[in-house]
């Protein structure tokens, strides 16, 4: 993304950021996702790791808990806004998929990932919450992995599931070479895991 101030080997160009979708796919159980480019590389794994799901994804790249690229160039917070929306079609179950940015890119801070937190689940009040974890021993010069225990932290707070995610992100057999994003088969490992995530906050396993 040309607007993306820490560019990485795998940021897509302007004609690919991601989508937010407005209407769920399938019939089952209610699911939205709100996430990045990790989310985002990976729409069509969870899509197939959660079959049986109605299932609703916004997922952009760049984007935070507090902000992003995108949102800083329309004077908005796209993610808050995505929250509020998917609140009003009554999920029963939200993953939060976000945070990464919110370590990496220089110009997001750790009490606007926060307040961000804070912000989408309150509009998503009535809807089990999964968290997924980010890395806290990322390798890559630009991000904050005190910060990230720190966002850790609220969304075990905040969340009645939690995928550990950032364990697995370590591994770089899932990753690509930026360390951060994941290849094909980290992508499926990120989809089953919050497939068995989903569950969980079901009761089904």
């Amino acid at each position: 993304m040309t607007s993306d101030p820490a560019p990485s080997p795998g940021t897509p160009d302007l004609r690919d950021v991601g989508e937010i979708e407005e209407a769920y796919t399938g019939t089952g159980p209610r699911v939205v996702v709100l996430g990045d480019s990790l989310t985002a590389i990976s729409r069509q794994p969870l899509r197939a790791a959660l079959h049986g799901h109605a299932l609703m994804i916004g997922a952009l790249w760049g984007e935070g808990l507090g902000g992003g690229p995108i949102s800083s160039a329309v004077d908005r917070r796209i993610m808050q806004e995505t929250a509020r929306a998917y609140g009003a079609t009554h999920p029963e179950v939200a993953v939060l998929a976000l945070g990464v940015n919110d370590c990496w890119l220089d110009f997001l801070s750790l009490d606007g990932a926060l307040e961000g937190l804070r912000s989408i689940a309150t509009s998503l009040e009535g809807a089990k919450l999964v968290g997924v974890m980010i890395t806290e021993t990322s390798p890559v010069p630009e991000f904050d992995n005190e910060r990230a225990g720190l966002i850790n932290d609220a969304l075990r707070d905040r969340t009645d599931v939690v995928v550990e995610w950032g364990a697995i992100e370590e591994t770089a057999r899932y990753l690509e070479a930026d360390r951060i994003h994941p290849n094909p088969e980290g992508s499926k490992l990120f989809a089953s895991m919050v497939a068995e995530g989903v569950a969980r906050a079901l009761g089904l396993s």
